[in-house]
């Protein structure tokens, strides 16, 4: 059968489709993919990109010849998910359309509404048979994993998960059957090899490749889809590929890629991972990859022998944790179970290694929380000036998704209703921050400055008290600054200013 992927996932690399569309393609089934969303400007934000006339009708031609066409998006892109799919059926009502995802899996009567069927959870399993069973005119509620609107949901509602990760196809790159849209000649065209990981005019890789080299988290945190897949899979442990064919896929990855210069360990902790795993890890890594590379940990899971195996490869470039909170109020609504305490112990050892190894520290933070109050956002400044600087501090405003414990929590407390919801999808910046006020400005400047050099937190409390913040330009420079310390372990202003000037001007030229 001829099947399309739309998928609204603006990173190009889109290793869920992938997966699927390798599983199908080896099953003798014919593969189109359509990335809609994909912007390749570096800097701007993919997220902007409207649906407009000319890509909504090229969209339609494509998938003209097409039996079955499968949505994959996020909560943020459903609405035009919906736009995309009442317009299949107004002009092929014949088309038969299935939704997947993690809004879909999440809220699978609500996307019922516009498509067919819902694949919920892991559709590894579940898509093939059901493509199947469209394909020799089977029942096609009889696949299980697959919501429909014409059967009973109650037996089929269960996912079918994978239990042993190796068994899962390395995905292929599909690039002559993948269809972008190029804002400059206004068309669609297929993808080219250089498309999934663009290039600055310094040759510089815009992002890394995402390898996931599992699934699960030991987590429970409420503002996250994670407990919710959990339950959907069946697996509360964490399933992990080997360690081997993790090394299969970056190698095939590194021939089929031109621009690929880092790579991103995609696992939400990446030191659950045994020691005897990390160690094999490091050594296939370094022998047959050999690129810069970043990874996940927790406070929980930090351990200073396991992390220095991996720093023991020269090629860590980057190491991300996520804090998002100083109040233990907060925290608890939140389900983190770490103390500030044990918060600043890990990022003291996190930074002596760091000036061993010369890696960038990056700690995640959520900002925004209606259940916040003063205190508790003086108490994460309190906790960003006692930690070792410097360090990038990535700042995330908190959204409400379906499937959360945290969206039911605050339908309840009366903060969430439909209008609420769709607004908190719009006016993000860089897809991390909705700029709501000069007070939420402020007292981001103030944060990000306070990550960067060390300042006494009454001095940070006066700032904050008197929305004090130093010019957007400023903060931007001592953020480049902290970086090139972390990498260069150096203290000199002076290339970091010069650079800084230099790309100033260029832009301005150019």
């Amino acid at each position: 059968m001829n099947i399309a992927f739309i998928s609204w996932d603006n990173t190009s690399q889109i290793y869920p489709i992938r997966v699927l569309s390798t599983i199908l393609y080896q099953s003798n089934h014919r593969i189109k993919i359509i990335l809609p969303m994909l912007n390749l400007k570096i800097g701007s934000d993919a997220n902007k990109v409207g649906l407009d006339e000319k890509r909504l009708q090229g969209m339609l031609d494509l998938i003209q010849d097409c039996d079955i066409v499968g949505l994959s998006f996020f909560s943020v892109h459903a609405h035009m998910a919906k736009v995309v799919a009442l317009q299949i059926k107004k002009r092929f009502s014949e088309k038969v359309i299935i939704s997947g995802g993690i809004h879909a899996s999440l809220c699978p009567n609500d996307v019922l509404e516009y498509s067919d069927y819902v694949c919920v959870g892991e559709g590894e399993k579940s898509l093939l048979e059901f493509v199947e069973t469209v394909s020799f005119g089977h029942n096609r509620g009889g696949v299980q994993g697959v919501f429909s609107k014409e059967h009973d949901n109650g037996f089929h509602a269960s996912s079918v998960a994978v239990e042993n990760l190796d068994e899962v196809p390395l995905p292929m790159f599909f690039f002559n059957e993948t269809f972008v849209y190029l804002d400059d000649c206004k068309g669609w065209v297929t993808r080219d090899p250089s498309m999934i990981i663009p290039v600055n005019d310094k040759g510089e890789a815009a992002n890394s490749y995402y390898v996931f080299p599992d699934r699960g988290c030991a987590r429970s945190c409420t503002y996250c889809c994670r407990p919710k897949m959990k339950e959907l899979s069946g697996y509360k442990k964490i399933r992990k590929r080997s360690v081997e064919n993790v090394i299969m896929e970056l190698q095939d990855a590194k021939e089929n890629i031109p621009n690929m210069q880092k790579v991103f360990v995609y696992s939400d902790d990446f030191l659950c991972w045994r020691m005897s795993e990390l160690e094999e890890f490091t050594r296939l890594y370094v022998e047959k990859i050999g690129l810069q590379f970043s990874f996940l940990l927790t406070p929980a899971s930090f351990r200073e022998d396991k992390t220095d195996v991996l720093l023991q490869s020269g090629l860590v470039s980057s190491i991300g944790m996520g804090i998002q909170t100083g109040s233990q109020r907060i925290r608890k609504i939140y389900n983190r179970k770490e103390s500030n305490e044990k918060i600043i112990k890990t990022t003291q050892q996190l930074k002596k290694l760091s000036k061993k190894h010369k890696f960038i520290l990056a700690y995640d933070f959520i900002i925004d929380s209606p259940w916040e109050n003063d205190n508790d956002k003086l108490l994460t400044l309190k906790l960003i000036c006692q930690i070792p600087k410097p360090f990038c501090i990535e700042l995330f405003t908190l959204t409400f998704y379906p499937g959360t414990k945290l969206y039911d929590t605050a339908i309840e407390d009366g903060i969430l209703n439909e209008s609420a919801y769709y607004d908190q999808m719009g006016n993000y910046v860089n897809n991390k921050l909705r700029i709501s006020s000069k007070e939420t400005d402020s007292y981001i400047r103030i944060c990000k400055l306070c990550s960067t050099i060390k300042i006494p937190f009454f001095v940070a409390r006066l700032f904050y008290r008197y929305r004090i913040a130093l010019p957007r330009r400023f903060v931007i420079f001592m953020e480049i600054w902290a970086k090139h310390k972390m990498q260069y372990n150096s203290l000199s202003f002076i290339p970091v200013f010069c650079k800084f000037i230099f790309h100033k001007l260029y832009r301005i030229i150019s």
